[in-house]
Protein backbone atom coordinates (compact mmCIF):
# COMPACT_ATOMS: atom_id res chain seq x y z
CA UNK A 1 0.00 0.00 0.00
CA UNK A 2 1.58 3.42 -0.68
CA UNK A 3 1.96 6.08 1.69
CA UNK A 4 -0.48 8.78 1.29
CA UNK A 5 0.40 11.89 0.57
CA UNK A 6 -0.68 14.97 2.74
CA UNK A 7 -3.00 17.48 1.39
CA UNK A 8 -1.00 21.56 1.33
CA UNK A 9 -2.92 23.94 3.15
CA UNK A 10 -1.90 27.53 3.33
CA UNK A 11 -3.50 29.64 6.16
CA UNK A 12 -3.32 33.29 5.83
CA UNK A 13 -4.28 35.48 8.84
CA UNK A 14 -2.28 38.70 10.57
CA UNK A 15 -3.04 37.19 13.98
CA UNK A 16 -0.75 35.09 15.69
CA UNK A 17 -3.51 33.23 17.53
CA UNK A 18 -5.53 32.02 14.88
CA UNK A 19 -2.58 30.95 12.58
CA UNK A 20 -1.77 28.87 15.59
CA UNK A 21 -5.12 27.42 16.10
CA UNK A 22 -5.66 26.86 12.39
CA UNK A 23 -2.72 25.51 11.62
CA UNK A 24 -2.66 22.91 14.81
CA UNK A 25 -5.68 22.00 13.76
CA UNK A 26 -5.49 20.68 10.20
CA UNK A 27 -2.02 19.28 10.98
CA UNK A 28 -3.61 16.85 13.26
CA UNK A 29 -5.98 15.98 10.86
CA UNK A 30 -3.70 15.25 8.68
CA UNK A 31 -2.43 18.24 6.05
CA UNK A 32 0.68 19.57 5.03
CA UNK A 33 0.11 23.06 6.72
CA UNK A 34 2.27 26.10 5.73
CA UNK A 35 1.20 29.78 7.38
CA UNK A 36 1.92 33.42 6.67
CA UNK A 37 1.11 36.38 8.27
CA UNK A 38 0.60 38.94 5.25
CA UNK A 39 -0.80 38.68 1.79
CA UNK A 40 2.52 39.84 -0.36
CA UNK A 41 4.70 36.56 1.81
CA UNK A 42 1.35 34.32 0.92
CA UNK A 43 0.92 35.48 -3.01
CA UNK A 44 5.20 34.66 -2.96
CA UNK A 45 4.60 31.04 -1.22
CA UNK A 46 1.34 30.46 -3.98
CA UNK A 47 4.14 31.71 -6.60
CA UNK A 48 6.25 28.68 -5.53
CA UNK A 49 4.16 25.77 -4.06
CA UNK A 50 0.94 24.24 -5.13
CA UNK A 51 -1.65 24.21 -2.50
CA UNK A 52 -4.74 22.15 -2.22
CA UNK A 53 -6.84 24.48 -0.07
CA UNK A 54 -6.20 28.19 1.04
CA UNK A 55 -7.70 29.85 4.14
CA UNK A 56 -7.12 33.64 4.51
CA UNK A 57 -8.31 36.49 5.88
CA UNK A 58 -10.40 39.25 4.55
CA UNK A 59 -8.14 42.11 5.96
CA UNK A 60 -4.66 41.79 5.25
CA UNK A 61 -1.07 43.93 5.60
CA UNK A 62 0.60 44.42 2.00
CA UNK A 63 -2.19 42.40 -0.09
CA UNK A 64 -5.82 42.29 1.10
CA UNK A 65 -7.78 38.86 1.13
CA UNK A 66 -9.12 39.82 -2.53
CA UNK A 67 -6.60 40.22 -3.90
CA UNK A 68 -4.92 37.02 -2.80
CA UNK A 69 -7.81 34.61 -3.67
CA UNK A 70 -7.33 36.26 -7.57
CA UNK A 71 -3.40 36.15 -7.47
CA UNK A 72 -4.45 32.47 -5.98
CA UNK A 73 -7.17 31.75 -9.03
CA UNK A 74 -4.87 32.82 -11.75
CA UNK A 75 -1.93 31.17 -10.36
CA UNK A 76 -3.51 27.61 -9.78
CA UNK A 77 -7.25 27.34 -10.93
CA UNK A 78 -8.09 24.07 -8.96
CA UNK A 79 -7.49 26.11 -5.57
CA UNK A 80 -10.16 26.09 -3.14
CA UNK A 81 -10.10 29.26 -1.36
CA UNK A 82 -12.03 30.00 1.90
CA UNK A 83 -12.20 33.69 3.06
CA UNK A 84 -12.26 34.50 7.09
CA UNK A 85 -13.48 37.64 7.77
CA UNK A 86 -14.31 39.80 11.47
CA UNK A 87 -14.90 42.60 8.52
CA UNK A 88 -17.75 40.91 6.77
CA UNK A 89 -20.22 43.04 4.77
CA UNK A 90 -22.61 41.76 1.95
CA UNK A 91 -20.96 43.42 -0.66
CA UNK A 92 -17.45 41.24 -0.07
CA UNK A 93 -19.13 38.41 0.63
CA UNK A 94 -20.94 38.53 -2.69
CA UNK A 95 -17.71 39.73 -4.47
CA UNK A 96 -15.49 37.08 -2.98
CA UNK A 97 -17.76 34.29 -4.15
CA UNK A 98 -18.27 36.04 -7.81
CA UNK A 99 -14.15 35.79 -8.14
CA UNK A 100 -14.14 31.56 -7.24
CA UNK A 101 -14.24 31.89 -2.87
CA UNK A 102 -15.66 28.08 -2.16
CA UNK A 103 -17.05 30.06 1.35
CA UNK A 104 -16.81 33.18 3.15
CA UNK A 105 -17.16 32.12 6.87
CA UNK A 106 -17.28 34.97 9.43
CA UNK A 107 -15.18 35.16 13.09
CA UNK A 108 -15.85 33.84 15.22
CA UNK A 109 -16.39 30.71 13.95
CA UNK A 110 -16.38 26.82 15.58
CA UNK A 111 -13.65 24.75 14.76
CA UNK A 112 -16.62 22.27 13.54
CA UNK A 113 -17.15 24.50 11.16
CA UNK A 114 -13.89 25.29 9.11
CA UNK A 115 -13.13 21.35 9.03
CA UNK A 116 -16.55 20.79 7.37
CA UNK A 117 -16.42 22.81 5.37
CA UNK A 118 -12.58 21.90 4.03
CA UNK A 119 -14.11 18.52 3.83
CA UNK A 120 -16.83 19.61 1.72
CA UNK A 121 -14.92 21.63 -0.38
CA UNK A 122 -12.55 18.94 -1.24
CA UNK A 123 -15.58 16.27 -1.70
CA UNK A 124 -16.94 18.64 -3.92
CA UNK A 125 -13.84 19.74 -6.03
CA UNK A 126 -14.15 18.34 -9.73
CA UNK A 127 -11.03 16.98 -10.60
CA UNK A 128 -10.21 18.51 -14.24
CA UNK A 129 -6.21 18.96 -14.21
CA UNK A 130 -3.55 18.24 -12.01
CA UNK A 131 0.25 16.75 -12.45
CA UNK A 132 1.50 13.79 -11.35
CA UNK A 133 5.17 12.69 -10.69
CA UNK A 134 6.69 9.84 -12.56
CA UNK A 135 7.85 8.31 -10.20
CA UNK A 136 4.11 7.76 -9.02
CA UNK A 137 2.75 6.38 -12.40
CA UNK A 138 2.31 3.16 -10.93
CA UNK A 139 0.06 4.36 -8.48
CA UNK A 140 -1.84 5.98 -11.73
CA UNK A 141 -2.27 2.76 -13.24
CA UNK A 142 -3.82 1.12 -10.36
CA UNK A 143 -6.44 3.52 -10.23
CA UNK A 144 -6.66 3.26 -13.65
CA UNK A 145 -7.25 -0.94 -12.87
CA UNK A 146 -10.01 0.40 -10.57
CA UNK A 147 -12.27 0.91 -13.86
CA UNK A 148 -11.05 -2.29 -15.83
CA UNK A 149 -7.93 -4.28 -17.29
CA UNK A 150 -5.61 -1.59 -18.56
CA UNK A 151 -4.24 -2.19 -21.91
CA UNK A 152 -0.99 -0.74 -22.90
CA UNK A 153 1.89 -0.61 -25.47
CA UNK A 154 4.74 -3.05 -24.30
CA UNK A 155 7.56 -3.81 -26.18
CA UNK A 156 8.25 -7.53 -27.38
CA UNK A 157 11.07 -8.95 -29.29
CA UNK A 158 11.74 -5.32 -30.49
CA UNK A 159 7.90 -4.75 -31.52
CA UNK A 160 5.40 -1.77 -29.78
CA UNK A 161 2.07 -3.72 -29.26
CA UNK A 162 -1.29 -2.92 -26.98
CA UNK A 163 -1.59 -5.72 -24.33
CA UNK A 164 -2.88 -6.43 -20.78
CA UNK A 165 -0.61 -4.76 -18.55
CA UNK A 166 0.29 -6.75 -15.60
CA UNK A 167 4.25 -5.54 -14.94
CA UNK A 168 4.70 -1.57 -14.98
CA UNK A 169 8.19 -2.36 -16.31
CA UNK A 170 6.89 -3.75 -19.15
CA UNK A 171 4.81 0.01 -20.45
CA UNK A 172 6.54 1.69 -23.37
CA UNK A 173 4.93 5.35 -23.74
CA UNK A 174 7.88 6.99 -25.67
CA UNK A 175 6.93 4.93 -29.04
CA UNK A 176 6.41 6.03 -32.64
CA UNK A 177 3.54 3.59 -33.75
CA UNK A 178 2.55 0.19 -33.05
CA UNK A 179 2.47 -2.19 -36.06
CA UNK A 180 -1.05 -2.98 -35.50
CA UNK A 181 -4.06 -0.56 -34.64
CA UNK A 182 -6.74 -0.95 -31.91
CA UNK A 183 -9.43 -1.87 -33.97
CA UNK A 184 -8.84 -5.64 -33.37
CA UNK A 185 -10.22 -5.33 -29.43
CA UNK A 186 -13.53 -4.03 -30.77
CA UNK A 187 -13.38 -6.27 -34.21
CA UNK A 188 -12.08 -9.84 -33.04
CA UNK A 189 -13.75 -11.28 -36.02
CA UNK A 190 -11.54 -9.24 -38.60
CA UNK A 191 -8.72 -10.43 -37.66
CA UNK A 192 -6.65 -11.69 -40.73
CA UNK A 193 -5.53 -15.56 -40.98
CA UNK A 194 -1.99 -14.54 -42.18
CA UNK A 195 1.46 -15.38 -41.64
CA UNK A 196 2.74 -11.99 -42.51
CA UNK A 197 2.40 -10.62 -38.75
CA UNK A 198 3.58 -12.41 -35.69
CA UNK A 199 0.37 -14.25 -33.56
CA UNK A 200 1.42 -12.07 -30.41
CA UNK A 201 0.81 -8.83 -32.35
CA UNK A 202 -2.80 -9.43 -32.06
CA UNK A 203 -5.16 -9.45 -28.90
CA UNK A 204 -4.96 -12.70 -27.57
CA UNK A 205 -8.53 -14.72 -26.15
CA UNK A 206 -8.21 -12.97 -22.57
CA UNK A 207 -8.17 -9.55 -23.89
CA UNK A 208 -11.23 -9.69 -26.07
CA UNK A 209 -13.84 -9.83 -23.46
CA UNK A 210 -16.48 -7.30 -23.35
CA UNK A 211 -15.70 -6.34 -19.38
CA UNK A 212 -14.78 -3.08 -18.83
CA UNK A 213 -11.20 -1.96 -20.05
CA UNK A 214 -8.68 0.93 -20.30
CA UNK A 215 -6.23 1.82 -23.05
CA UNK A 216 -3.57 3.21 -21.66
CA UNK A 217 -0.82 5.46 -23.84
CA UNK A 218 -3.09 5.64 -26.99
CA UNK A 219 -1.95 8.63 -29.40
CA UNK A 220 -4.36 11.00 -30.79
CA UNK A 221 -4.83 9.73 -34.14
CA UNK A 222 -5.22 6.29 -33.29
CA UNK A 223 -8.03 7.50 -31.09
CA UNK A 224 -9.22 9.43 -34.11
CA UNK A 225 -9.27 6.10 -35.82
CA UNK A 226 -11.51 4.85 -33.41
CA UNK A 227 -14.29 7.38 -33.15
CA UNK A 228 -14.14 7.14 -37.18
CA UNK A 229 -15.05 3.19 -36.80
CA UNK A 230 -17.78 4.37 -34.23
CA UNK A 231 -19.58 6.23 -37.36
CA UNK A 232 -18.90 3.55 -39.84
CA UNK A 233 -20.43 0.70 -37.29
CA UNK A 234 -21.63 2.50 -34.46
CA UNK A 235 -23.74 5.27 -35.79
CA UNK A 236 -24.40 3.80 -39.57
CA UNK A 237 -24.08 0.15 -39.37
CA UNK A 238 -25.01 -0.36 -35.85
CA UNK A 239 -22.72 -3.41 -35.21
CA UNK A 240 -24.48 -4.74 -32.39
CA UNK A 241 -21.12 -6.72 -31.30
CA UNK A 242 -18.69 -3.70 -31.76
CA UNK A 243 -21.06 -1.12 -29.78
CA UNK A 244 -20.97 -4.07 -27.03
CA UNK A 245 -17.13 -3.92 -26.78
CA UNK A 246 -16.94 -0.57 -27.13
CA UNK A 247 -19.70 0.26 -24.32
CA UNK A 248 -17.05 0.07 -21.16
CA UNK A 249 -13.88 1.43 -22.09
CA UNK A 250 -11.97 4.60 -21.37
CA UNK A 251 -9.37 6.09 -23.12
CA UNK A 252 -6.27 8.06 -21.70
CA UNK A 253 -4.05 9.63 -24.66
CA UNK A 254 -0.24 10.61 -24.74
CA UNK A 255 1.69 12.26 -27.40
CA UNK A 256 3.47 10.44 -30.01
CA UNK A 257 7.11 10.53 -31.22
CA UNK A 258 6.29 11.04 -35.16
CA UNK A 259 8.80 9.92 -37.73
CA UNK A 260 9.07 10.78 -41.64
CA UNK A 261 5.81 8.48 -42.00
CA UNK A 262 3.37 10.39 -39.71
CA UNK A 263 1.20 12.98 -41.16
CA UNK A 264 -1.71 13.08 -38.59
CA UNK A 265 -1.30 16.92 -37.85
CA UNK A 266 -1.21 17.22 -41.60
CA UNK A 267 -4.53 15.71 -42.18
CA UNK A 268 -6.26 17.28 -39.23
CA UNK A 269 -6.34 14.39 -37.33
CA UNK A 270 -3.77 15.05 -34.36
CA UNK A 271 -6.49 15.99 -31.70
CA UNK A 272 -4.89 15.89 -28.19
CA UNK A 273 -8.23 15.79 -26.31
CA UNK A 274 -10.88 14.78 -28.50
CA UNK A 275 -12.32 11.27 -27.86
CA UNK A 276 -9.76 10.81 -24.49
CA UNK A 277 -11.03 10.51 -21.10
CA UNK A 278 -7.73 11.89 -19.98
CA UNK A 279 -4.75 13.13 -21.54
CA UNK A 280 -1.01 12.94 -20.06
CA UNK A 281 1.50 15.30 -21.14
CA UNK A 282 4.92 14.31 -21.01
CA UNK A 283 6.59 17.65 -19.08
CA UNK A 284 10.07 16.57 -17.53
CA UNK A 285 9.86 14.50 -14.03
CA UNK A 286 5.91 14.99 -14.41
CA UNK A 287 3.17 14.09 -16.54
CA UNK A 288 0.37 17.40 -16.88
CA UNK A 289 -3.07 14.92 -16.53
CA UNK A 290 -5.93 16.62 -18.51
CA UNK A 291 -9.22 15.32 -17.17
CA UNK A 292 -12.24 15.54 -20.55
CA UNK A 293 -14.99 13.67 -19.47
CA UNK A 294 -17.05 12.88 -16.04
CA UNK A 295 -15.70 9.24 -15.97
CA UNK A 296 -12.76 10.35 -16.61
CA UNK A 297 -13.12 12.70 -13.25
CA UNK A 298 -14.71 9.97 -11.48
CA UNK A 299 -11.83 7.81 -11.99
CA UNK A 300 -9.43 10.39 -10.61
CA UNK A 301 -11.31 11.56 -7.87
CA UNK A 302 -9.36 12.11 -4.15
CA UNK A 303 -6.77 10.88 -6.29
CA UNK A 304 -3.64 11.50 -3.53
CA UNK A 305 -1.00 11.53 -6.08
CA UNK A 306 -2.24 14.18 -8.48
CA UNK A 307 -1.18 17.55 -7.25
CA UNK A 308 -2.00 21.12 -8.90
CA UNK A 309 0.54 22.36 -11.29
CA UNK A 310 2.76 25.02 -10.23
CA UNK A 311 3.34 27.91 -12.46
CA UNK A 312 6.81 26.55 -13.07
CA UNK A 313 4.56 23.15 -14.34
CA UNK A 314 2.83 25.58 -16.27
CA UNK A 315 5.42 26.85 -18.49
CA UNK A 316 6.19 23.41 -19.07
CA UNK A 317 2.90 22.53 -20.23
CA UNK A 318 2.79 25.33 -22.88
CA UNK A 319 5.97 24.34 -24.28
CA UNK A 320 5.28 21.01 -24.45
CA UNK A 321 2.02 21.53 -26.33
CA UNK A 322 3.55 23.63 -28.71
CA UNK A 323 6.22 21.58 -28.96
CA UNK A 324 3.12 18.88 -29.76
CA UNK A 325 1.67 20.90 -33.09
CA UNK A 326 5.37 22.46 -33.80
CA UNK A 327 5.94 19.26 -36.16
CA UNK A 328 3.52 19.72 -38.53
CA UNK A 329 4.08 17.74 -41.59
CA UNK A 330 2.17 19.59 -44.58
CA UNK A 331 -0.11 17.14 -47.21
CA UNK A 332 0.23 19.92 -49.41
CA UNK A 333 -3.06 20.71 -49.45
CA UNK A 334 -5.85 21.45 -46.68
CA UNK A 335 -7.18 18.34 -45.72
CA UNK A 336 -10.84 19.58 -46.83
CA UNK A 337 -9.36 19.84 -50.43
CA UNK A 338 -8.51 16.00 -50.40
CA UNK A 339 -12.09 14.99 -52.28
CA UNK A 340 -11.46 17.69 -54.93
CA UNK A 341 -8.14 16.38 -55.20
CA UNK A 342 -9.10 12.96 -55.95
CA UNK A 343 -11.80 14.03 -58.29
CA UNK A 344 -9.33 16.16 -60.29
CA UNK A 345 -6.78 12.72 -60.75
CA UNK A 346 -8.95 10.09 -61.34
CA UNK A 347 -7.35 9.55 -65.20
CA UNK A 348 -3.67 10.66 -63.61
CA UNK A 349 -1.00 7.86 -64.66
CA UNK A 350 0.19 8.16 -61.43
CA UNK A 351 -2.64 5.23 -60.71
CA UNK A 352 -1.32 2.86 -63.04
CA UNK A 353 2.15 3.61 -61.89
CA UNK A 354 1.44 2.53 -58.10
CA UNK A 355 -0.70 -0.38 -59.39
CA UNK A 356 2.07 -1.74 -61.01
CA UNK A 357 4.35 -1.62 -58.41
CA UNK A 358 1.67 -2.94 -55.09
CA UNK A 359 2.21 -6.65 -54.82
CA UNK A 360 -1.39 -6.70 -53.74
CA UNK A 361 0.25 -8.28 -49.99
CA UNK A 362 -2.81 -7.08 -48.55
CA UNK A 363 -0.97 -5.21 -45.72
CA UNK A 364 -2.37 -2.14 -45.67
CA UNK A 365 -5.45 -2.96 -44.82
CA UNK A 366 -4.78 -5.28 -42.41
CA UNK A 367 -2.19 -2.08 -40.23
CA UNK A 368 -5.15 0.52 -41.28
CA UNK A 369 -6.76 1.48 -37.79
CA UNK A 370 -10.03 2.70 -39.60
CA UNK A 371 -10.79 0.59 -42.77
CA UNK A 372 -13.27 -2.37 -42.28
CA UNK A 373 -12.84 -2.76 -45.87
CA UNK A 374 -10.29 -4.49 -47.58
CA UNK A 375 -9.25 -2.62 -50.97
CA UNK A 376 -7.16 -4.84 -54.09
CA UNK A 377 -6.46 -1.52 -55.25
CA UNK A 378 -4.28 1.79 -54.36
CA UNK A 379 -6.87 3.23 -55.94
CA UNK A 380 -9.35 2.14 -54.87
CA UNK A 381 -8.35 2.73 -50.83
CA UNK A 382 -7.51 6.45 -52.14
CA UNK A 383 -11.36 6.80 -53.25
CA UNK A 384 -12.69 5.79 -50.36
CA UNK A 385 -10.14 6.89 -47.49
CA UNK A 386 -10.56 10.67 -49.00
CA UNK A 387 -13.61 10.75 -51.23
CA UNK A 388 -16.24 9.03 -50.03
CA UNK A 389 -15.77 8.93 -46.31
CA UNK A 390 -15.06 12.77 -46.75
CA UNK A 391 -18.60 12.71 -48.54
CA UNK A 392 -20.40 10.21 -46.09
CA UNK A 393 -18.76 11.21 -42.70
CA UNK A 394 -17.62 14.75 -43.44
CA UNK A 395 -13.49 14.26 -42.85
CA UNK A 396 -11.21 11.34 -44.75
CA UNK A 397 -11.32 8.51 -42.63
CA UNK A 398 -7.39 8.07 -43.09
CA UNK A 399 -5.76 9.89 -40.12
CA UNK A 400 -2.22 9.79 -41.05
CA UNK A 401 -0.71 7.06 -38.91
CA UNK A 402 1.82 5.63 -41.75
CA UNK A 403 1.28 2.21 -40.82
CA UNK A 404 0.60 1.19 -44.45
CA UNK A 405 3.73 2.98 -45.61
CA UNK A 406 6.15 1.67 -43.18
CA UNK A 407 4.97 -2.29 -43.96
CA UNK A 408 4.36 -1.84 -47.53
CA UNK A 409 7.04 -3.83 -49.71
CA UNK A 410 6.44 -1.70 -52.75
CA UNK A 411 7.42 1.75 -50.76
CA UNK A 412 3.82 3.06 -51.67
CA UNK A 413 3.56 6.26 -49.49
CA UNK A 414 0.00 7.97 -49.01
CA UNK A 415 2.11 11.01 -47.94
CA UNK A 416 4.11 11.24 -50.74
CA UNK A 417 1.34 10.26 -53.68
CA UNK A 418 -1.12 13.34 -52.08
CA UNK A 419 2.10 15.39 -52.52
CA UNK A 420 2.87 14.12 -55.81
CA UNK A 421 -0.73 14.80 -56.91
CA UNK A 422 -1.09 18.10 -54.93
CA UNK A 423 1.82 19.70 -57.00
CA UNK A 424 0.57 18.17 -60.54
CA UNK A 425 -2.76 19.60 -60.07
CA UNK A 426 -2.09 22.74 -57.58
CA UNK A 427 -3.86 25.05 -59.99
CA UNK A 428 -6.49 23.37 -60.52
CA UNK A 429 -7.28 22.37 -57.55
CA UNK A 430 -7.09 26.09 -55.98
CA UNK A 431 -9.31 27.02 -59.15
CA UNK A 432 -11.84 24.44 -58.59
CA UNK A 433 -12.30 24.91 -54.91
CA UNK A 434 -12.46 28.63 -55.62
CA UNK A 435 -15.30 27.99 -57.85
CA UNK A 436 -17.31 25.72 -55.45
CA UNK A 437 -16.73 28.47 -52.91
CA UNK A 438 -18.08 31.02 -54.85
CA UNK A 439 -21.02 29.52 -56.01
CA UNK A 440 -21.71 28.78 -52.61
CA UNK A 441 -21.69 31.85 -51.01
CA UNK A 442 -23.67 33.22 -54.48
CA UNK A 443 -26.11 30.89 -55.28
CA UNK A 444 -26.35 28.24 -51.82
CA UNK A 445 -25.12 25.66 -54.29
CA UNK A 446 -21.73 23.23 -54.93
CA UNK A 447 -22.60 23.63 -59.05
CA UNK A 448 -21.53 26.34 -61.01
CA UNK A 449 -24.88 27.16 -63.03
Amino acid sequence: MSRTMKKRMLVVDDEREMLKVLSELFSDEGYSVCVAEDGIKAARQIEQTSFDVVITDLKLPGMDGISLLQKTRNATPNTIVIMITAYGTPESASRAMRLGAFDYIDKPFSLDRITSTVQKALEEKPVTEGVIKKDHLSAFVERLKAFGTVIAPQERDGRISFHRLNDISQLSLNYTSTILPLKYFFLPSSMPETDAFPADLFPDDTELGAEPKVFFGVHPHDMQAILRLDEQLGKKKHDLDYLERRKSVLFVGTDDSPDEYSFARGIGAYKRQRGFDIFLTDIGDKYFVKVNTPEGEKLLHNFDRLSEPTQKDRQKIERAEREAQRDQVSIGCHPAALPELIKLTLDDPLWNELEEKCTSCGKCNVVCPSSVTAFDTVKERAIEKYLHSAKDYGKPSCVGCGRCARICPADINPLRVIRALNKKYEISLLSKIFNLHYHQESYGTDKPK
